[in-house]
């Protein structure tokens, strides 16, 4: 199944993460997905919102992250994945799109792809994976 774009990934110029925050789910007081959607921000740019889902694409700006949400048994928390995983202050570089069977991902490249964080969605679950790359010293 390939990727479908109901909204095109915007052609970023290189630029310096502000912000990036995950909205995680929990249910009954367990971590159930760490990534259902990203908010990115850029220095000179409003937040970018995106994630995906059933092999579609979703990317659009907003004006800030959506809050914080408190049912009875769920609730949806944002994560501050930028500044945990040291992110804030680098240069995002890249983003790719990959398609694969059963799935897809969003590939951001930061600095000179030492750092890559993926959003990853495989049969309907999506994951968040940081890939760090050594660099020789």
């Amino acid at each position: 199944m390939a990727l479908e774009y109901l909204h095109r990934v915007p052609k970023l110029q290189p630029a310096t993460c502000q912000g990036l925050m995950a909205k995680e789910y929990w249910y009954r007081g367990n971590l159930r997905g760490d990534a259902g959607v990203l908010f990115l921000k850029l220095s000179d740019t409003p937040w970018h919102r995106f994630f995906i889902d059933s092999g579609a694409i979703f990317w659009k700006t907003v004006s800030e992250p959506d809050p914080p949400e408190e049912f009875e048994e769920y609730r949806y928390a944002l994560a501050d994945i930028g500044r945990a995983h040291g992110l804030i202050g680098r240069k995002l570089t890249k983003v790719t799109p990959v398609e694969f069977p059963g799935g897809g991902e969003i590939r951001l490249e930061f600095g000179f792809g030492d750092v890559t964080l993926v959003l990853r969605n495989l049969d309907c679950r999506s994951t968040l994976v940081i890939e760090r790359r050594e660099t020789a010293r």
